[in-house]
């Protein structure tokens, strides 16, 4: 890949259950001209996830918490549904929290990000984006 990625075609989920860090990160993420769906309530998660084709996102970035929650139900079905496990999920979380990461991170996460997220982490995050894009024309060129 040549040059700087354009941050304004990448599309971001962000799901976090607490809306003032929601609201935080997303406008971070916005004034790094990323475009985001913010969903901050847990019930409209699992809904919104199966709604997507796998085209519309780029980059998952959710609470651990909420995506470990019921025996990590969400990362479970991100995994395992074919148009979702591409897409790199990274992992918000608080410092206590660390245990639920490295679950996360077996399980299938790309990365985590500790709060308070810093405006130097969140706008890097589509270097995940280019690395998707790499390891999937190498499986192409595979076949």
């Amino acid at each position: 890949m040549n040059g700087p990625i354009d941050r304004s075609k990448v599309r971001v989920l962000l799901m976090d259950t607490n809306i003032e860090t929601c609201q935080e990160i997303l406008a971070v993420l916005c004034n790094c001209s990323y475009q985001v769906i913010p969903v901050w309530q847990a019930p409209e998660v699992h809904e919104v996830l199966m709604n997507f084709s796998g085209t519309e996102i780029d980059i998952i970035l959710a609470e651990a918490g909420l995506l470990m929650a019921n025996n990590a139900q969400i990362m479970t079905f991100i995994m395992h549904t074919k148009v979702l496990r591409n897409i790199p999920v990274i992992m918000l979380s608080r410092q206590e929290d660390i245990s639920m990461v490295m679950k996360g991170l077996k399980l299938g996460a790309a990365d985590y990000l500790m709060k308070p997220i810093h405006f130097s982490e969140l706008s890097n995050i589509w270097k995940h984006t280019v690395e998707r894009c790499i390891i999937s024309s190498k499986n192409l060129a595979t076949l």
